[in-house]
């Protein structure tokens, strides 16, 4: 028997495209979109002495298998997720110590991986019913964070099909995974960079310790759709095909300083260094640690306007853009896991 909270969301990396693999990454999740839709079309031909179209005249002409689902920011588990949307990712031992750091970079080219997520929900009253989507590929993914509140991770997936007829596969969690807050990030807006390594975290000086309330990114791998071929019964029969990367976002910042406004009316070159850092240790004095860095952005948005009374705050979106000898944006992991 099972509880209305007996929902899951497992994954599982595929060896073949489209061939289901049991998961064996399950996360914590807040949400979900999985679905199986049809595109409909109804034949026009008209027949004497009827005025509505034939149910023998509808037909399902193809299939769309996509999706979405969040979790909050943890400790451990995330680097799937983050490896799934960039595509290249490492992990490795941090030197004389037990913890790891993980190093994500968008892939340089096609194919992308797919994967098999299974959703499982339970009958009212009843047993978990388990949704295998097969052959799927993460096509972009939000990473968000609110004044006071949790750090969230959205990724969003299109794939091949839905498989009804697997096995429910019962979720099992990494074991001392702790949750991140608004109280372990800061972030910095310009100043020097120093890009991540394998085993050293990004570094950043001279830039805007921004008074930041909330902040948003986007990054999206731009995937046209996935390849349709007559005799694969309106599935796609490949994955959608790696396009223009794009990162975006949004920043709400307290009206403390001009530097923002005058790197925006300028549209100067800045870094962005955002990090979540979780008291806690791991190995010999290394704390978990998320960072997202994009070498490069440009401010878009407007010079501030009085907000009736209420404490000014500058509204700006950015653009991350290439610069030259740098990757356009890098993830990093520090945990306790020891593979990705």
């Amino acid at each position: 028997m099972t509880t209305v909270f007996d929902s899951a969301v497992g994954m599982k990396k595929e060896g073949t495209f489209g061939t289901y693999l049991a998961p064996d990454k399950f996360f914590e999740f807040t949400e979900e979109s999985f679905k199986k839709s049809p595109t409909i079309a109804t034949s026009q031909g008209r027949r004497y002495g009827e005025r509505v179209r034939r149910g023998d005249r509808r037909v399902a002409t193809a299939w769309d298998v996509a999706g979405s689902f969040t979790t909050d920011l943890l400790t451990k588990g995330m680097g799937a997720l983050f490896e799934a949307v960039l595509g290249i990712g490492s992990s490795t031992l941090i030197p004389a110590n037990t913890a790891y750091q993980q190093l994500f970079t968008p892939a340089a080219g096609d194919p992308v991986s797919s994967y098999t997520i299974q959703k499982s929900l339970p009958f009212v009253g009843g047993a978990a019913q388990p949704h295998s989507f097969v052959g799927m590929y993460a096509t972009a993914l939000t990473l968000a964070i609110a004044a006071g509140g949790i750090p969230s991770l959205q990724t969003q997936w299109a794939g091949k099909d839905l498989d009804t007829g697997q096995a429910f596969v019962t979720p099992s969690f990494p074991t001392a995974s702790e949750l991140y807050s608004f109280t372990h990030g800061a972030i910095v807006v310009g100043g020097t960079l120093t890009a991540p390594t394998a085993t050293a975290l990004a570094t950043q000086t001279g830039g805007v310790l921004a008074d930041v309330t909330d902040f948003t990114v986007t990054i999206d791998n731009g995937m046209s759709a996935g390849r349709r071929y007559l005799g694969g019964s309106g599935l796609i029969g490949k994955p959608g095909l790696l396009g223009e990367l794009t990162i975006s976002g949004s920043l709400t910042v307290d009206y403390t300083s001009n530097a923002l406004r005058d790197a925006f009316l300028a549209q100067t070159d800045l870094a962005l260094l955002l990090t979540f850092t979780h008291p806690s240790t791991i190995g010999t004095g290394i704390n978990p640690v998320i960072q997202l860095v994009v070498p490069l952005i440009r401010l878009d948005g407007d010079i501030p306007t009085d907000n009736n009374g209420q404490p000014i705050q500058l509204q700006l979106g950015f653009t991350g853009l290439q610069k030259a000898g740098a990757q356009p944006v890098y993830v990093v992991v520090r945990t306790a896991e020891t593979a990705i």
